[in-house]
């Protein structure tokens, strides 16, 4: 059987710099399943050797609770070339999330899911940042479990092509940004929702409050993965 571990992660300021912007780079406002791999791996203290391994059997996703606004920072940004700087140095447009605050999620067979939440409710060893070294944790809070299922109502991401429709509350919103991925049958272009609820033509694993959970080998390393949950109708 399997379920979701949640934690509740706030920061002052963040960024997840967004796929296929290198310049004046934007930032997805739901940090995708890597990111919240990473996270949780610095909470329980997984080094880089095994922290695919111990992966590779849990799914991940994220939920945005609460956001102040979107701002931007100026960076110039010195590259070196051989030991030497390269001239001119550029200078960067970050886009940044004010206040941000979200439902991490793993998902996994229910032993190992509740082993983790134990040590976490000892202490955290180490803590995440939003999406930059620089952008420092404000609060964290480990909640507990929820429930997982297949569901065609989610309430964080999920390509375009597989949402037939939307639903917002009075501040909802949903932006569409570019991921990279490797899941057949998926667009490149990915929902984020905010107060929203997504509708799907297939069912994803999610848990009781929307968050959509994916496998990270859709978004790491290996084939093109030509599975998913469910099919379209």
């Amino acid at each position: 059987m399997k379920i979701s571990l949640q934690i509740k992660a706030s920061f002052s300021e963040a960024h997840f710099r967004c796929h296929y912007t290198e310049v004046n780079p934007l930032s997805y406002p739901i940090p995708l399943p890597p990111t919240v791999l990473g996270m949780f791996g610095a909470l329980l203290g997984w080094n880089r050797e095994e922290i695919m391994e111990k992966a590779g059997n849990h799914q991940f996703g994220a939920k945005l609770l609460n956001l102040c606004g979107v701002t931007r920072e100026f960076a110039r940004i010195i590259q070196f070339k051989e030991g030497k700087p390269k001239f001119p140095f550029p200078i960067e447009n970050f886009e940044l999330l004010v206040k941000p605050s979200y439902i991490l999620a793993i998902a996994g067979e229910e032993e190992l899911i509740r082993d983790y939440y134990t040590r976490l409710k000892r202490g955290y060893l180490y803590l995440p940042y939003g999406g930059r070294n620089d952008f420092f944790l404000e609060d964290v809070e480990t909640l507990g479990f929820q429930e997982v299922a297949l569901t065609r109502e989610v309430e964080s991401y999920a390509p375009s092509n597989w949402v037939t429709s939307l639903s917002s509350q009075s501040e909802g919103w949903v932006r569409g940004l570019q991921v990279m991925h490797k899941i057949d049958s998926a667009s490149k272009w990915f929902y984020f929702a905010y107060k929203t609820t997504l509708k799907l033509d297939r069912e994803l694993l999610a848990t009781a409050d929307g968050v959509t959970l994916y496998p990270i080998k859709w978004f790491h390393y290996g084939k093109p993965i030509r599975e998913h949950y469910g099919k379209s109708v």
